[in-house]
């Protein structure tokens, strides 16, 4: 299976910042949401970025060999997140357990979702909407999910975010 970041409407929400940079490229804590989402999937191949269409060119540049806003070279399934996730291993769990057409969502957005090639413009221009619940087949609520919605959600979340990286190196540097 492919993965794929994608933005949703709440980029606004986080103006000025989102203005020059995706969604899924600001730093919380250590790292860009776009790292955090790979690292809790444990995924090492190419990732498919969705962005708005006048970011895409200086994203190209940014990430090399990873497509961006080019669903038509999407040849498998593909998981796509909502790039304004805070991951946590509960989410790839169930993330990774979606079957073409289901979704993970949480109130009116979609945390993730399982999509075929031939619909994934579809999905794509329907993110915007309110009604998620449209775009999947079957829809599974993730109450546990964190997404941020407003600027102060980084603000409010950065010093968690860190010591949970924190956290992590030191279990790194000491073999556990």
């Amino acid at each position: 299976m492919l993965l794929g970041v994608f933005e949703d409407r709440f980029w606004r929400n986080f103006t000025p910042l989102t203005l020059t940079r995706p969604s899924f490229n600001l730093l919380i804590g250590t790292s860009t949401l776009l790292e955090k989402i790979i690292k809790s999937l444990g995924y090492s191949g190419r990732v498919y970025l969705f962005t708005r269409r006048y970011l895409g060119g200086v994203l190209s540049e940014n990430f090399g060999d990873w497509p961006v806003n080019k669903p038509e070279s999407v040849d498998d399934t593909i998981l796509m997140v909502n790039g304004l996730l805070l991951p946590d291993r509960e989410f790839a769990e169930k993330a990774l357990k979606l079957e073409v057409g289901e979704g993970l969502i949480h109130g009116e957005r979609i945390i993730a979702a399982c999509i075929s090639p031939r619909n994934l413009t579809s999905f794509l221009e329907g993110v915007e909407s309110s009604e998620p619940r449209k775009l999947l087949n079957k829809a599974y609520e993730y109450a546990g999910a964190k997404t941020l919605r407003y600027l102060w959600d980084i603000i409010n979340l950065n010093h968690e975010m860190i010591a949970v990286s924190y956290t992590h190196l030191r279990a790194h540097e000491t073999g556990r």
